[in-house]
């Protein structure tokens, strides 16, 4: 087994990892003026499977950085013992949301944080995920192959059509979230397995990507050039839509956690 966790940190660049399989790319980097990176992100690679996850934690600098940093262990280790019993990996998973829940609930200030995983098993992926934290998967030529459903207001308004993405990221309330580990109420989507052929791009990402870029601008980054470039426009396009140099109408200042997978 091997895996490689990101936790509370800054990434000036983003950090590459080759696999068998194809490639990762990750950038978790603190929002502006921010002391503290509450985000995180996982890489885990065992048993010829790929789990790779991003956690958004919440209520208080150091309260949020605990939440997603407990998260993500207890989501690694809980995928671990699952395939170590025999136990399919979709079960280590939702395993890891159970136990990752009653870790941060014991936290006991209230803190929450988001969990959004995706794992590749034998050319296929699937995305499970709690709150506002995302994961789409485009074709190298743009096609939308799946894509989770933010737990927010604005979320289910655009899964609804009552709402246009552009006016999501420019709603009062798209900070909103309305399932969290550490809260009551959590709900988690099981999505369902998807292929995954080669050079098709995989994202997970917190908010500070996704309240500042709308979904085809993200694909139409991340699908084309090398990943690690993909990356960094990704970044520079989010970061200036933060301090508003692109849009004064849009633009939400976060942290910003991005995990690219494309598949060789």
């Amino acid at each position: 087994m091997s895996g490689n966790l990101f936790l509370a940190c800054h990434h000036e660049a983003p950090v590459a990892v080759d696999l068998p399989i194809g490639q990762v790319v990750v950038v978790s980097r603190r929002g502006p003026a921010k002391k503290v990176n509450q985000d995180g992100a996982l890489v885990l690679q065992l048993n010829g499977v790929l789990v790779l996850a991003v956690a958004d934690g919440m209520g208080g600098h150091a309260d949020g950085e605990q939440a997603s940093r407990l998260a993500l262990a207890s989501l690694s280790s809980s995928i671990a013992q699952a395939l170590e019993a025999g136990d399919e990996l979709r079960t280590g998973i939702l395993d890891g949301f159970e136990a990752a829940h009653d870790a941060v609930e014991s936290i006991g200030t209230g803190a929450g944080t988001t969990l959004a995983v995706a794992s590749i098993d034998h050319g296929t992926a699937r995305a499970i995920h709690a709150g506002d934290s995302s994961v789409l998967l485009t074709g190298q030529r743009g096609s939308l192959k799946f894509q989770t459903v933010d737990h927010s207001p604005t979320g289910y308004a655009v899964q609804a059509g009552m709402m246009e993405e552009r006016e999501a990221l420019e709603h009062a309330e798209r900070h909103v979230v309305l399932s969290a580990l550490g809260h009551a109420g959590l709900r988690i989507d099981v999505g369902s397995e998807h292929d995954i052929a080669a050079r098709d791009t995989l994202v997970l990402a917190s908010d500070g990507l996704t309240d500042n870029l709308t979904t085809a601008e993200i694909i139409e980054i991340a699908r084309k050039g090398p990943l690690l470039e993909a990356a960094e426009r990704l970044v520079e396009f989010a970061e200036t839509r933060m301090a508003g140099l692109d849009d004064p109408t849009i633009g939400k200042p976060d942290d910003l956690t991005i995990v690219l997978f494309r598949r060789t």
